[in-house]
């Protein structure tokens, strides 16, 4: 093999990019010696580029363009509330792509909607309820029903897709598989924490157990 040359080509940079980006989304563990031989490199010089250049610029692109999801934001909630707002050890432990600004303002976000839907709520109440409830259960009880409901929309799809295959085919009619994912798709553009107003918030956390709230990370 012919090592090349100490400074780094564009085309190589783009090319390492592409394989540490693979190895990521496979999550498995970096072959630095198999990169450096597509590279026509040593695996330490691969290995030393990544670390001390690369790796800053993967993750501000990702930090930059970062959208987040459903789950993120549930892992968010659950995390901080284990970890007592340590949004620094919460960085380092569940977000290392993510700048300390991107979970705090996110965590601001979520607090802020919280509230929002929790004067609703107040507002109806004929009793003084559910303003009594500890913060712990009201955060265990939305995170069940979010999980839940994203729970029976996986299940609804996976009928759908039985179905097509099952019935609908001896029927003549096979949907595109464009219909059934647009019809998770409107499932999609639900906030998550719009669905804290369909369900009544008061009367599941009064169903909540301290060791349920204790166990918040099996939610």
């Amino acid at each position: 093999m012919k090592i090349t040359r100490q400074s780094w080509t564009d085309s190589e940079i783009e090319k390492l990019s592409n394989f540490v980006t693979l190895y990521k989304t496979m999550k498995k563990e970096m072959n630095w010696e198999d990169i450096g031989k597509q590279l026509s490199r040593t695996a330490s010089q691969c290995k030393s580029y990544y670390q001390n250049v690369l790796k800053e610029k993967l993750n501000y692109n990702n930090r930059k363009n970062h959208t987040w999801t459903r789950n993120e934001i549930m892992s968010l909630w659950i995390v901080l509330q284990n970890y007592n707002n340590d949004f620094k050890l919460v960085q380092q432990t569940h977000f290392p792509n993510l700048s300390l600004k991107q979970l705090q303002s996110q965590w601001v976000q979520v607090k802020r909607k919280y509230a929002q839907h929790a004067d609703n709520f107040r507002s109806v109440q004929q009793d003084n309820a559910f303003v009594k409830l500890i913060p712990q259960k009201m955060f265990i009880a939305e995170c069940f029903i979010i999980k839940v409901s994203i729970r029976r929309m996986e299940l609804v799809e996976k009928k759908i897709i039985q179905m097509s295959t099952e019935q609908l085919q001896d029927n003549g009619y096979i949907p595109d598989i464009m219909e059934i994912k647009g019809f998770n798709s409107l499932w999609g553009t639900m906030d998550p924490l719009d669905l804290v107003q369909i369900y009544n918030i008061e009367q599941i956390s009064r169903g909540i157990t301290e060791d349920q709230v204790e166990n918040v990370k099996s939610i």
